[in-house]
């Protein structure tokens, strides 16, 4: 196989596990949700929004915003990412990736092949 064939081949590899991995990435990630400004307004009237900690060192008068008081963030909920999942189901493509590179750089070299395959076999 020539080496522009290799590199090719390689760089397809690459990309198509990339984008699998992307795609399995999003798949286990629980997206997070934002505030809207009737919830943020009806925390505010009942007092449940938390003062900043860091409000500004000049102090508070009348041109500070209320993003400079409250912690606006407060109530927002954050993506979560099942990590454990994702590696289970990553794994097998990962393997079957690096198959592929084999394949492409080693072509049908029986014994490297084999040496590879047999130190799979021992560190699974």
């Amino acid at each position: 196989m020539r080496a522009d064939v290799r590199k090719y081949g390689m760089k397809r590899v690459e990309d198509l596990l990339s984008d699998r991995l992307n795609a399995l990435r999003e798949k286990h990630t629980k997206k997070g949700k934002a505030a809207t400004p009737l919830e943020l307004f009806k925390a505010l009237k009942a007092g449940k929004l938390p003062f900043r900690s860091d409000v500004c060192s000049s102090g508070i008068n009348k041109y500070t915003g209320l993003k400079e008081v409250y912690d606006l963030h407060a109530l927002d909920v954050d993506d979560k990412f099942d990590e454990a999942a994702y590696e289970k189901a990553a794994k097998p493509i990962i393997k079957a990736a690096n198959k592929a590179k084999d394949f492409i750089m080693l072509g049908k070299d029986e014994p490297a092949l084999d040496a590879i395959r047999e130190f799979e076999a021992e560190n699974e």
